[in-house]
């Protein structure tokens, strides 16, 4: 009896520790999606990112950009941006990191921060089309905390995933 009870303790404790990561992981929060739409001043973006806050709270991901003229096709920039905050408020996820690369249009002096918002209005034929914001230069936090005011616009192509 004492020898299945010592095989027993291990298999048991690995359970539980693998139940409770599973768990954790499950908890996390996340931010996905792609987005292609035309602003009504004519600039056609399209984006992809992914956000993920781990179970210890920090958080990880990247977004790139690429803007052209929805009218000609030239290109205008293309944008790479190391995700550092995000927040979800239901359906609505704001979202902000540090630009790490950026071709194209040139970014101003002493510009290091960009910000963008998405709306995750659900899955189907019946659903409504998810929205997003074109992305704007700024400080990332206080979009991330507060939400910084940004026109939406509904994309026609991608799906947003807003997981709480």
């Amino acid at each position: 009896m004492h020898a299945h009870m010592n095989r027993a303790v291990p298999i048991l404790l690995a359970l539980i520790i693998a139940f409770s990561l599973g768990a954790s992981l499950a908890a996390a929060e996340s931010v996905t999606g792609h987005a292609d739409f035309v602003t009504a001043t004519g600039f056609r973006f399209s984006y992809s990112f992914s956000a993920i806050r781990h179970a210890d709270g920090s958080v990880s991901g990247e977004f790139e950009n690429h803007v052209e003229n929805a009218q000609t096709g030239e290109f205008l920039l293309k944008a790479h941006v190391r995700i550092i905050c995000f927040t979800i408020n239901g359906n609505v996820a704001r979202i902000g990191g540090f630009i790490e690369r950026q071709t194209g249009l040139p970014l101003p002096p002493g510009v290091t921060e960009g910000f963008f918002t998405v709306v995750d209005n659900g899955e189907g034929d019946a659903a409504t089309p998810d929205l997003a914001s074109p992305p704007a230069l700024g400080l990332a936090l206080p979009h991330c905390e507060t939400g910084l005011p940004r026109p939406l616009f509904p994309i026609t192509r991608g799906n947003i995933q807003v997981q709480p």
